[in-house]
């Protein structure tokens, strides 16, 4: 089961982002995290094409043995290039 999803900028070893999945009283996953880097009006976190950046999920492996093709993170998202466009905020 996964414990942990963190977006990181490599370059200055900083996590951006970083959650966990909601669980029941049980420990079953009932919710996904969903984070929002952005606020309208403004600038939410920068990427920049010059830097490298990385998603990392942590695991909690209670089986003892390795679980092939049995794991998975991912981060999407939408990027407004610098300046805005026509229409939106700067």
């Amino acid at each position: 089961m996964a414990t942990k999803i963190e977006l990181i900028d490599v370059a200055e070893n900083k996590v951006i982002w970083s959650a966990a999945p909601t669980l029941d009283t049980a420990k079953n996953v009932v919710g996904v995290p969903i984070g929002k880097l952005y606020r309208f009006g403004s600038i939410g976190y920068p990427v920049r094409p010059d830097r490298t950046y990385r998603v990392t999920v942590e695991y909690n492996n209670t089986t003892g043995a390795p679980v092939e093709a049995g794991g998975m993170g991912v981060i999407g998202g939408l990027f407004v290039p610098a300046g805005g466009r026509p229409g939106l905020p700067p």
